[in-house]
C-alpha cells in the first residue's frame, strides 16, 4: 500500500511537470519526456497527457508531432520523403508557413512528383507574382508524372481552376492538352465530357468534335478504380415450362 501511494505521488508530480513542459518548453524537450520510470512502473507520455486539461493536452500533442516530424525530416534523404515531411511540418505551423513551404518546394524540386500539392496551390494564383504557376508550367509538370498520378493531378488542377476563375475559357484552355493525350483509364471520360461542354459553350466546334471522339474511346477502356465499374447483374432464370404438378403444359 505504501509503495502504491508513493507511486501515485510520483505520478502526480510527473503530470505537473508535464503540464509545465507543455506550456514553457520547446517541442524537442517535450519529446524527450516520453517515458518515466518510477521503481518497476512505467508511465507513458500518452498516459500522462490523458490526465492533463484539454487545452494543455492539445498543445503538448502538437509540440510532440512537430518534434517527431523534425526528427524524421533530419534523417530523410529521399527527395519525396523530404517534400512530404516538409509539407506535413509546415501544416502544423499554419497557412502562412505552408504557403511559404510550397513556394520553396517549387523552387527546389520542380520535377519531383511529390511537388504536386505545391504546384496546384499556386496554379493561377495572383498571375504575375513570382510564385504563381501558369497553365503552361502546370502542363509541363503534368507531363513528367506517371499514371495514375497524372490522372489525379488533372483532377486537382481542374478543381483549383474552378476555384480561382469563373471564366469557362480558362477551364477550356486547361483541358486542351488532353486532346493530344491518349487516355488510359475509363475515368478520363469525365475530363472529355467537361471539355465537350466547354467547347460547345465557347463555340469551338472542332474542339468539341475531337473531345467527343476521345470521350467515346474512354467507353472501351478499363476502370482504374474497379469500384467505379458498373455492377453486372445476372439475368433472372427463365420460367419453367412445366406446370406446378411437374407435367408439361399441353399445347
Amino acid at each position: 500500500m505504501v509503495r502504491y501511494l508513493q507511486f501515485r505521488r510520483k505520478a502526480a508530480i510527473i503530470i505537473l511537470i508535464a503540464a509545465f513542459v507543455a506550456y514553457f518548453c520547446s517541442e524537442a524537450v517535450l519529446r524527450q519526456f516520453v517515458l518515466h520510470r518510477a521503481g518497476t512502473q512505467s508511465i507513458s507520455l500518452d498516459h500522462v497527457l490523458s490526465r492533463l486539461p484539454e487545452r494543455i493536452r492539445a498543445a503538448a500533442r502538437k509540440k510532440i508531432t512537430i518534434a517527431e516530424l523534425k526528427d524524421a525530416l533530419s534523417s530523410a534523404t529521399d527527395d519525396g520523403q523530404i517534400i512530404n515531411l516538409s509539407i506535413a511540418l509546415a501544416r502544423e505551423y499554419g497557412k502562412q508557413e505552408l504557403a511559404a513551404k510550397y513556394a520553396e518546394i517549387i523552387r527546389k524540386y520542380p520535377k519531383a512528383p511529390e511537388a504536386l500539392p505545391a504546384f496546384t496551390y499556386y496554379l493561377m494564383v495572383s498571375p504575375g507574382s513570382p510564385n504563381s504557376v501558369s497553365l503552361d508550367r502546370y502542363h509541363k509538370f503534368l507531363a513528367i508524372l506517371d499514371e495514375p498520378d497524372r490522372f489525379f493531378a488533372w483532377g486537382s488542377g481542374l478543381t483549383k481552376i474552378k476555384s480561382v476563375s469563373e471564366n469557362p475559357r480558362d477551364q477550356l484552355n486547361y483541358l486542351l492538352p488532353l486532346l493530344q493525350q491518349q487516355p488510359k483509364y475509363r475515368e478520363y471520360q469525365m475530363f472529355y465530357l467537361a471539355l465537350t461542354e466547354l467547347a460547345f459553350q465557347e463555340d469551338e466546334t472542332d474542339i468539341e468534335q475531337r473531345a467527343r471522339v476521345l470521350d467515346e474511346k474512354c467507353e472501351q477502356l478499363p476502370y482504374y478504380d474497379k469500384r467505379n465499374a458498373p455492377k453486372v447483374t445476372k439475368p433472372a432464370p427463365k420460367a419453367s415450362t412445366k406446370a406446378k404438378s411437374g407435367k408439361k403444359v399441353d399445347n
